[in-house]
């Protein structure tokens, strides 16, 4: 839907966004059913464009771009964690550190994104969903896993978990009343 195709999947389903690219037509933004993209308002490397300030400019993180105002913004759900995972196993393998693995899987939980690492209740998991085995997988096929909007058929690969609440008071003792009248 893009115009200039700044934004597409990779095969691993990965947002990948050419931010140089884009140029802020807002169709994405326009078109998701999820309300997840937003607009880059701000000018944040407008302090950083004098000469005196290009030291303190090496202060913030290497692996992430501070995009020009005027692009859309979308979680890409951690790449350079999960490019750095891939390279790391993938040197592993090469130094005979890890025998056992196919062809560099990376075991379960050894990338992290940001969010996740974050979450101090574990609320986020990130792992392979076609890996049945795997953390991330098990809780996708949860009963209690549910996708938003799947009406429209979009095919998220997002899944909440919906909270178990205690039931109501009354109604567990009702129960508990009927089973006992049962032993009788």
């Amino acid at each position: 839907m893009c115009p200039v195709g700044a934004t597409s999947h990779s095969d691993e389903g990965l947002n990948d966004m050419a931010y140089n690219r884009c140029i802020g037509t807002r169709y994405c933004a326009n078109n998701c059913p999820y309300k997840v993209r937003k607009f880059n308002f701000l000018d944040w490397n407008k302090e950083w464009r004098d000469a005196r300030n290009r030291v303190r400019q090496l202060l913030f993180n290497p692996d992430v771009t501070v995009r020009m105002r005027g692009v859309m913004e979308k979680c890409t759900y951690c790449v350079q964690r999960i490019q750095n995972g891939k390279i790391r196993a993938k040197a592993q393998i090469r130094s005979g550190m890890r025998p056992g693995t196919v062809d560099g899987a990376i075991p379960d939980g050894e990338i992290e994104t940001a969010c996740q690492e974050a979450c101090p209740t574990e609320a986020i998991t990130f792992g392979d969903l076609s890996d049945t085995t795997s953390r991330v997988a098990k809780l996708y096929d949860d009963n209690r896993a549910y996708s938003l909007l799947p009406e429209l058929y979009t095919k998220p690969r997002t899944r909440f978990l919906t909270r178990v609440r205690n039931p109501n008071p009354a109604m567990s003792s009702a129960a508990a009343a009927s089973a006992n009248e049962g032993e009788h």
